[in-house]
């Protein structure tokens, strides 16, 4: 399996443990590894995968390292307040994130961060869309 495919995999593990018995803010029911439209939802909140890049960066002695822009979007569904959860949820992902290059060393993560977030801002409610772009940087 190539090793793009097992950190992805890995990520869509750990954004399966958000829920609120973990010290999270959100209860997670899905995470898909690709991309969903809210019409092919029934399940709130979920979370799927968009696109991803890529690019390749040479350092001496042959040394590659690869940095991989992944889309995610997280949709929430409330009577309440959509923008609330989904900035909760946006939040989540975040933690998750920012905390996968530690969790992952065995794949050569060497750095994940975060690159934006973004929400409806309750334009859809009741539902509630969250988006964030990340990065990781691995060694082949």
């Amino acid at each position: 399996m190539a090793r793009r495919t097992e950190i992805l995999n890995y990520l869509v593990d750990r954004l399966s443990t958000i829920n609120t018995t973990n010290g999270y803010l959100t209860n997670v029911s899905q995470v898909h590894r690709s991309y969903k439209y809210l019409d092919d939802i029934n399940d709130f909140p979920t979370i799927t995968f968009g696109g991803v890049r890529e690019n390749n960066d040479e350092y001496g002695d042959g040394q590659i390292l690869k940095t991989m822009t992944q889309s995610i979007r997280g949709y929430v569904m409330t009577d309440d307040d959509s923008l609330h959860d989904s900035e909760n949820l946006a939040s989540d992902i975040e933690t998750v994130v920012n905390s996968y290059a530690d969790s992952s060393a065995n794949l050569s993560v060497h750095e994940s961060r975060v690159v934006s977030v973004g929400t409806d801002e309750g334009l859809l409610s009741p539902y509630g869309i969250a988006d964030v772009t990340i990065e990781i940087i691995y060694e082949e």
